[in-house]
């Protein structure tokens, strides 16, 4: 059982913004298809908060993580949604798993970005991708038929189960009982009568501090799409995720935003729910789901949920290292990580040119996946490619900090690294379209060229210097 111990190390940024959820584990023959009886506006908040990251296809998840988090890049290897790097890490062991995700590189840095090709690609009314729709029809669509290809699964039972999946979550908040109570009850409301005065008061203030904890990542959730422009550039600074983590995965740095709902009690200080249909076996892409989970965000435990057609029956719980050797969903951990250094490699072997962007494909029945440079398979010019200033603008930032943080030593020596990062922004920047950020770059350029120690003596002359 040795190498079910993980070599990875979290460490969660910032701790203060991402509270574990006290925890109510729910009793036995409890009807998660009914809604919730307590407080509705909480339970509103709740979904929404839980649902919103499920429902949300965002092709600028990273970028946005990248800008809130910019003393990273250049620092870690790769910035991503957790949910894609566990996709990536699942292929080995679903042959009909199908990637679709667009790649950019920053430095030593990997950006990785999930891309919903019928959403983008195959409805006809979208226009901005005109240029990689022809690629797509011309070169993908030969081989692969439309109906099987990548859509994502809107069947009823698909929509009940998520609706299940939020109740549950939901009802295992433990709130005051207050909370909880109909306000119909009148024994209950007698019976808070007679409580005492500080009771509560302090039931009160747990309540309130819970609705608002919740409120704040509402709102945070909701500022990212009340700007459709920086949305539509990637430059929002607030990150997307609930919480972002420092993972580092057999000597891998990578920056993950995850939006898993950590709960805890006395018992279980932390740890991570899952809902089980007991009339599906776990599988091994389910194991791998909850391992990975749990790793990135640094929870000890697993607490497994089964219920028959929405009616709770029990929990399990499961040390995470423990995840990989349950039975049903035996996985090899040694595989896994392998298979993460091998991608990484391949990513960072391939994906060379920064300010590209690439495309990492795989079909429902490849037995491969394949990297696509589209910046140079496509007709297309840099204003066609909503990328461009998303990557343009991060280019500057790097350059910025390195500029920022170096003395005049360090400064010389990375010299060219900041220099072909502004080539790279300039590059890729219409001076007429995008003066600022052009002119920004610029400036930064010339000034690598100004000798710090030269004083504003050396930049006079005096007559008697000059020979006849």
């Amino acid at each position: 059982m040795d190498e079910s111990a993980s070599s990875s190390l979290v460490s969660i940024n910032p701790p203060e913004t991402v509270p574990y959820i006290k925890c109510n584990f729910l009793d036995k023959d409890t009807d998660l298809n009914e809604n919730p009886v307590w407080n509705n506006e909480i339970a509103l908040l709740l979904s929404y908060w839980l649902q919103q990251r499920a429902n949300h296809d965002d092709i600028f998840g990273s970028f946005r993580s990248a800008n809130a988090h910019t003393d990273s890049l250049g620092e870690v290897d790769v910035i991503s949604d957790a949910e894609h790097i566990k996709k990536l890490l699942k292929v080995p062991f679903n042959k009909h798993s199908q990637i679709s995700m667009i790649v950019h590189r920053l430095g030593r840095t990997i950006l990785l970005d999930e891309f919903d090709v019928h959403s983008h690609l195959l409805r006809l009314e979208k226009n901005e991708w005109t240029w990689f729709r022809d690629f797509f029809l011309d070169t993908i669509l030969r081989n692969i038929s439309v109906k099987h290809f990548y859509k994502k699964n809107k069947t009823r039972d698909e929509l009940v189960r998520k609706d299940r999946l939020v109740k549950f979550l939901c009802q295992s908040v433990e709130l005051p009982q207050l909370t909880r109570s109909n306000s119909n009850n009148t024994t209950d409301e007698s019976q808070s009568a007679e409580a005492p005065s500080t009771n509560n008061e302090s039931t009160t203030t747990t309540a309130a501090a819970l609705l608002q904890q919740i409120k704040d990542l509402v709102n945070a959730s909701n500022n990212l799409e009340d700007d459709n422009d920086e949305n539509q550039n990637g430059n929002c600074t607030s990150s997307p995720f609930q919480r972002t983590v420092n993972w580092t995965f057999e000597n891998m740095k990578m920056l993950i935003g995850s939006d898993l709902p950590i709960f805890g009690d006395e018992q279980h200080p932390a740890v991570s729910l899952r809902l089980r249909d007991m009339n599906k076996p776990i599988n091994v892409l389910t194991g791998i789901d909850c391992w990975l989970d749990n790793l990135m965000c640094n929870v000890p435990e697993l607490a497994m949920c089964y219920h028959v057609d929405g009616i709770v029956q029990s929990y399990e719980i499961i040390k995470t290292e423990d995840i990989p050797y349950r039975e049903g969903c035996q996985f090899p951990p040694g595989v896994v990580r392998d298979l993460a250094t091998n991608l990484l490699s391949f990513l960072k072997a391939n994906a060379t040119k920064e300010g590209h962007t690439y495309w990492l494909f795989k079909g429902p029945d490849d037995d491969i996946v394949k990297l696509y440079d589209l910046t140079s398979l496509c007709e297309t010019d840099r204003d066609d490619n909503p990328y461009t200033l998303p990557v343009a603008t991060l280019l500057y930032k790097m350059a910025h900090n390195m500029v920022l943080k170096s003395d005049y030593e360090t400064r010389l020596k990375e010299s060219g690294t900041i220099r072909t990062l502004l080539k790279h922004c300039l590059d890729m920047l219409d001076p007429e379209k995008f003066p600022e950020y052009y002119c920004a770059a610029a400036y930064m350029m010339s000034d690598l060229f100004i000798d710090d120690n030269i004083t504003e003596r050396d930049w006079t002359y005096d007559e008697n210097d000059l020979t006849d």
